[in-house]
């Protein structure tokens, strides 16, 4: 009898401790999900007001899914808005919308015009990318 006393309280304590700590993950990341939301909230009603880094901020976050359903089609969007506002992170994202095809027609042409965009800014990433376009004879 003292044997299986031996085995079961490590194995209790185990289940309780592995219990806890499921429990503390899951509740993070349905705190970490609401604090997402807030943020994308936020974003929005900035990005809305016309305000570009925000708008590009809210295109990532529609890309990502985080905050906001999964869009590529918004992201998009919202990239572009950004994007006609001169915005060179934005004018990457769109250049690369247009590679890939992801949320627009892929078309290498649209995606070199955009990455010039910002590569004439000095934006290295779309530097790198324009030029390895060229590279591959995209």
């Amino acid at each position: 009898m003292k044997s299986r006393w031996r085995i079961a309280v490590p194995v209790g304590c185990v289940a309780l401790i592995c219990g806890a700590a499921l429990t503390w993950h899951f509740v993070k990341a349905r705190a970490t999900e609401r604090k997402l939301a807030a943020d994308a909230k936020a974003c929005r009603v900035r990005a809305e007001q016309g305000d570009s880094n925000a708008q590009y901020d809210l295109a990532r976050l529609y890309y990502q899914g985080k905050g906001v359903p999964q869009d590529y089609a918004k992201a998009a969007g919202w990239y572009r808005k950004a994007a006609d506002q001169g915005n060179a992170k934005a004018q990457n994202g769109v250049g690369f919308r247009y590679e890939w095809g992801k949320g627009v027609a892929q078309d290498y042409m649209e995606a070199a015009v955009w990455y010039h965009k910002a590569a004439d800014q000095g934006y290295a990433k779309a530097q790198y990318a324009l030029g390895y376009m060229y590279y591959q004879g995209k």
